[in-house]
């Protein structure tokens, strides 16, 4: 049975709460779009039992049609470009780090490879062979159209390209991340095929029923939903699809004018920030840390007023200069950074390393008392593994915060600890009850 709308909307949730060794064709709608998209999405050398998750995709994928979607179609044009995106973004993350303009960083990228994802390899030989013949007709002398043009090239060319190659691949191609030869990948993009409305069209089912925040919809989601909701758009889906879920239209409305007040028309421009997004996060997933904040650092030369862009730079910085990475994470949230818990954890751990566990419990005091969310909080954070840090996927921010308050209020004693305790408790408790 599909998950009720009463309550807050989150699939990760809804998937979690299936039996982990049932059939995808018992699973609820929502919870077959959450699996496809998280791992046809995930590079596959990083799925744990690969060959059993590939079986489980292709299963789900074909339960999803039963349900009345046609699910290839939801691999190809729904998560299509953003797994071309990704695709893209590793495969021409050694020729993005041969611009950043850090010493020691082309000596890094052997290193940094090592620890990419095994397709990457293939993929980034194709990156860079499709990228030679364009680099000799490169003109620019100056130093800083030498970068801009190759961040264009990198970023929005190549995966252009790339987004090609998945309208045309098969599906079975799609969830193996297969690289094509360089031959078949020059007549593939050679018959380009223009895009079509079907994309948008996916794409907005692909977040209606798997994000949670409206913030994390594509802009064209967004409009689509609006559309839909006023009676300007016809449902070319059926029917129980849009039953699985309520999206409020005030929260849809706020989404929407607060993007029209403070986004980018240029499309090539967000598509670099995209690119260059994912490829600063695959390096912090690898623990490159100097390397991504050089991207970050990039990024905020782009869009200098990106709360995002800021809190991901303040966050790649925690482990080494916590003290600069807080001042970034506080811009951040005073620039209305959408997730206000996960920047709070990373505010408060700034904190409890440069010794200030006031401030940190203070921190955790504001927001628990005036932003807490009703549902599970999902999230990247650093965790301490030996004497080094690693990030870390964690269910619920909330519990996080929670736990740095206790370490911090045990710090300072008082009667702080048994609050923080409860805190704690309650929210572990509903966590559960949640799963």
């Amino acid at each position: 049975m599909d998950e009720p709308a009463a309550r807050p909307f989150d699939a990760s949730v809804i998937l979690l709460a299936e039996a982990p060794e049932s059939s995808p064709a018992n699973w609820s709608t929502i919870s077959l779009a959450k699996y496809i998209r998280d791992f046809v999405l995930m590079p596959p050398s990083r799925r744990t039992d690969p060959e059993q998750v590939r079986v489980k995709v292709l299963q789900a994928i074909s339960a999803l049609t039963d349900r009345g979607l046609d699910a290839s179609a939801f691999v190809r044009y729904g998560l299509g470009p953003r797994l071309g995106d990704t695709i893209a973004a590793i495969a021409s993350l050694p020729q993005l780090l041969a611009l950043v303009p850090e010493s020691g960083t082309s000596k890094a990228v052997p290193q940094i490879l090592e620890s990419l994802p095994e397709e990457s390899n293939k993929w980034s030989q194709l990156c860079a062979a499709d990228a030679s013949p364009r680099k000799k007709s490169a003109g620019s002398k100056n130093p800083d159209g030498v970068i801009l043009n190759g961040l264009m090239e990198i970023t929005h060319d190549w995966h252009g390209r790339v987004r090609i190659w998945v309208q045309q691949a098969s599906i079975a191609e799609l969830v193996d991340w297969t690289c094509p030869t360089e031959e078949e990948f020059i007549s593939l993009v050679e018959n380009e095929i223009p895009e079509v409305e079907i994309e948008a069209n996916y794409g907005w089912i692909v977040d209606r029923l798997t994000e949670t925040y409206l913030s994390d919809w594509v802009e064209k989601s967004l409009h689509f939903e609006f559309r839909w909701q006023n009676g300007g758009m016809p449902n070319v889906f059926p029917d129980a699809i849009f039953n699985l879920r309520l999206v409020p239209r005030d929260a849809l409305n706020a989404e929407i004018a607060e993007r029209a007040v403070m986004g980018s028309n240029d499309r090539a421009h967000q598509e670099t920030m995209e690119q260059l997004g994912i490829q600063a996060s695959q390096l912090l997933r690898a623990g490159h840390r100097d390397q991504a904040a050089s991207i970050y650092r990039m990024m905020l030369k782009i869009s200098p007023s990106d709360p995002t862009v800021r809190n991901n730079l303040g966050f790649s910085l925690i482990p080494d200069d916590p003290r600069k990475a807080l001042r970034h994470l506080t811009t951040a949230a005073r620039a209305g950074y959408d997730h206000p818990f996960i920047n709070v954890h990373n505010r408060m751990l700034c904190n409890l390393l440069i010794g200030a566990p006031k401030e940190a419990l203070q921190i955790a005091e504001n927001t628990w008392t005036s932003s807490m969310p009703e549902q599970l909080v999902p999230a990247i954070l650093w965790v301490r593994n030996g004497d080094d840090w690693v990030t870390c996927h964690v269910t619920d921010a909330r519990l996080e915060v929670a736990k740095l308050a206790l370490t911090a209020a045990n710090v300072l004693g008082g009667e702080e600890s048994e609050v923080w305790q409860n805190r704690f408790d309650v929210i572990s408790e509903r966590d559960d009850k949640s799963h």
